[in-house]
């Protein structure tokens, strides 16, 4: 076993070091709602989950995935238990980048990369998130693999493999789709002559890779419709903000070092800072570093980002469409943009570039401020739950006699908070407006509501609303309150 391990061991304590990153603080954050919306989603029968995501945003694959997962490990507490599924696979996608900066540049550059990826601040934060990325970035770095694979050594069962895997990225996460971009550019980069023409570009596409594209999306085709139903609700209003001047400037900063620009002095210095370390290191590679086959190289690491990224602001500008660009559906893509700035520090320190040891240690140490800042509550995107929802605190103060109490919530991210912490006897109030898109888990639920409540006294979850609970309950005293939860004692008037 030993001598079996050896040569992993240098792997094994970069992934090591990335899991401890990632479990320091696991515990700690309170679920914010898309987290309770997935616990809650979760303890519906294998075969609701996908007409109940299908009300949502999101494709079912991972929710799916996490119930056969959660049920595994019934001894493991519920918050603990869901987010180290996401742990899980962001560690394999570590290892995942290993393999595929191994293939493509050798094993002292993968081993770099490796490390860029471990300490990378999105791989961190959305690594002990209970929610799809982590998922959709193994699949996304495996289907990268085989694709290099068949640029090498095609086989006609890859493809195959390639189809599978792509329709289980769509099935994961829609955006993870972009990585076909990548792809595509790499037959175009290939060519003798590089052209962008669109007759050109179409012509340097290989028919089986179209071929196996098709295919995944044929194996996703039984879900378009609900995807339709879901653009439709989307593009009528969403809540993702319209692409601003520094909409790509902050994508960066935010992959860099966990900070954007804001209105807030430190975080925007930070990443100023960050976005100045990464152009002079982009700089420094291309003048002293660049070695021959990096353009496709880097495409397939790089280039989802980039191109991803560049694909979504446009749709997002379109007439008729919202805005679907926010820096957190780029997380599935965050390891393998880690393991391409890996790639690029290696090259420097191998380049006679006389301030690279400068440079590589900069941009190493803007990872780790990245990281701190996801360890801190600090930076961060702007309103992420995970930072500012309070409801891990306000449970934390029920007493045990309090926490028999039945619940009954003022609003649907109230009722989801509160059944992953409460996990049964949790109710809506009966003015609570369920036909929005967020209570999808709830609208035709008529058992939740408050008038089923049969106890003399429950906890009122409310965020300082002027509705009570009617005349058949009486207030008794404040246990809890915040700007963002108020909790209510209320005793039966009957």
């Amino acid at each position: 076993m030993i001598k079996f391990l050896r040569p992993h061991l240098p792997l094994l304590a970069i992934i090591a070091v990335s899991m401890v990153l990632q479990l320091i603080t696991l515990g700690e954050w309170s679920y914010w709602f898309d987290e309770a919306f997935t616990s809650t989603l979760i303890q519906y029968d294998y075969s609701e989950i996908p007409y109940r995501t299908g009300l949502d945003v999101h494709p079912p694959l991972y929710y799916l995935l996490l119930k056969v997962w959660s049920g595994l490990l019934p001894f493991v507490e519920i918050s603990w238990r869901l987010r180290l599924f996401s742990v899980a696979l962001m560690c394999t996608a570590i290892w995942l980048s290993y393999r595929l900066v191994s293939l493509l540049a050798g094993r002292k550059a993968a081993y770099f990369s490796a490390m860029m990826v471990a300490i990378g601040p999105y791989v961190v934060r959305y690594g002990m998130e209970a929610r799809m990325y982590a998922l959709s970035a193994c699949l996304i770095l495996l289907m990268t693999i085989v694709f290099v694979h068949q640029t090498r050594s095609e086989k006609p069962w890859r493809w195959v493999v390639y189809s599978l895997l792509l329709g289980a990225v769509l099935y994961t996460h829609y955006f993870g789709a972009l990585v076909l971009f990548s792809h595509g550019m790499y037959w175009i980069l290939s060519l003798d002559k590089i052209s962008f023409k669109p007759m050109s570009m179409l012509k340097a596409l290989r028919v089986q890779w179209l071929m196996a594209a098709i295919g995944g999306f044929l194996l996703f085709a039984p879900w378009v419709p609900s995807l339709l139903d879901q653009l439709g609700h989307v593009n009528a209003g969403f809540w993702i903000p319209i692409i601003s001047w520094n909409t790509f400037l902050n994508t960066l900063s935010q992959l860099l070092s966990f900070n954007s620009i804001s209105s807030q002095f430190t975080g925007t210095l930070i990443a100023a800072v960050s976005l100045a370390i990464f152009a002079a290191l982009t700089w420094a590679y291309g003048r002293y570093a660049r070695q021959e086959g990096d353009l496709l190289r880097l495409n397939l690491l790089i280039g989802p980002v980039a191109l991803g990224a560049l694909v979504l602001a446009v749709y997002s500008v379109l007439p008729y469409t919202s805005s679907i660009y926010t820096d957190r559906y780029l997380s599935q893509l965050a390891p393998i943009f880690y393991a391409g700035l890996g790639l690029i520090l290696y090259r420097l320190c191998s380049s006679k570039y006389a301030h690279k040891n400068i440079l590589v240690a900069a941009s190493i140490l803007v990872s780790l401020v990245g990281v701190s800042s996801v360890l801190t509550g600090n930076g961060g995107p702007i309103g992420d739950g995970k930072f500012n929802d309070k409801s891990l605190a306000a449970y934390s103060v029920l007493t045990d006699e309090q926490k028999d109490l039945p619940v009954v919530t003022r609003d649907f991210w109230q009722y989801y908070t509160m059944a992953h912490y409460h996990q049964s006897n949790v109710y809506i109030h009966d003015k609570l407006d369920t036909g929005s898109r967020g209570a999808v888990l709830i609208y035709d639920r008529p058992d939740l509501h408050q008038s089923n409540v049969m106890s003399e006294e429950v906890l009122y979850v409310h965020d300082r609303s002027a509705d009570d609970l009617g005349d058949s309950w009486r207030y008794v005293q404040n246990i809890y309150q915040t700007d963002g939860i108020t909790i209510d004692l209320y005793r039966s008037t009957l």
